[in-house]
């Protein structure tokens, strides 16, 4: 059971381990019927229902960890619960790292539904894994990233607002999430990946036309560069020692720029795999 959308995700807890263990299941469809490692699979084919459930209870408990979030759309009252409005969306641990689990699933539920042994799977198996990656499962997960990061981005430019009294304030990020209260620049608990993970989904993003603006405005990750000295400086920035990682730092953002730059000059949101993510879940 996940008690927290908030950290949905990660290798290390059940949820990876359910992620890993449908992709699996629906790679292994391929193989032959008698392979060398048929009992190994058997085994793992046990796990497919509390997997499924698992990822889709996930999904269903969301919006009921986002109602406080409508009934205090300003944010004013963000931490009156554990955490800020804008915390937890980040892909390591949290709702952006699920929403990529949850498409690297439909990815591979897509390569397997044109082999011939897919349909030899039981009806409620297709339904179910069906429904977890659906368009409506997806909405879900990017509505709740997109609402904690506009809440992110009001209480970012009212912090600015406050420490450049009276000084001309630069563009602000119309998106912006925090991870334990700072905010990160790179791609596993930072910004970046939160980004990441949404250029990912552009699929069901693109739907919500109220959303077309944010997407377009995710070169707006520069700003935060051109103040990573500042965030050093106040404390705003952990990792003071590491400014160029690709956790925390700016290498992630790197790949978030020629993330955006590629889909700019192709005219094309058919982007990339996530640098070293994918490696990771990929690995046989």
């Amino acid at each position: 059971m996940v008690k927290d959308a908030g950290h949905a995700w990660s290798l290390e807890i059940p949820i990876g381990l359910a992620t890993l263990v449908i992709m699996r299941c629906l790679e292994c469809l391929s193989h032959p019927r008698y392979s060398e490692d048929e009992n190994a699979l058997s085994n793992l084919r046990r796990y497919w229902k509390a997997s499924v459930n698992l990822l889709a209870g996930t999904i269903q408990k969301i919006p009921s960890d986002d109602a406080w979030l409508d009934r205090d759309p300003s944010g004013e009252h963000a931490n009156r619960q554990a955490g800020a409005a804008d915390d937890g969306c980040e892909v390591l641990y949290g709702r952006a790292g699920f929403l990529y689990a949850l498409l690297r699933v439909r990815k591979t539920l897509a390569e397997a539904t044109t082999l011939q042994s897919y349909n030899e799977l039981e009806r409620s198996q297709r339904e179910e894994v069906e429904v977890l990656v659906s368009d409506a499962s997806l909405e879900v997960v990017v509505g709740s990233i997109m609402k904690r990061g506009k809440l992110g981005a009001r209480s970012y430019a009212r912090s600015v607002a406050i420490e450049q009294s009276g000084k001309h304030i630069p563009s602000l990020p119309p998106l912006m999430w925090s991870w334990h209260g700072r905010r990160y620049l790179g791609g596993a608990h930072g910004v970046t990946g939160s980004v990441y993970a949404l250029l990912s989904a552009s699929c069901v993003l693109d739907q919500d036309a109220a959303n077309t603006p944010y997407f377009k405005k995710a070169i707006h990750l520069a700003h935060l560069v051109m103040q990573v000295d500042k965030f050093v400086q106040d404390g705003a920035m952990k990792a003071t020692d590491r400014p160029w990682t690709m956790y925390e730092g700016m290498s992630g953002m790197c790949c978030a720029w020629a993330e955006v730059l590629q889909r700019l000059s192709k005219g094309s949101r058919t982007g990339s795999s996530m640098p070293g993510y994918d490696d990771l879940l990929t690995v046989e």
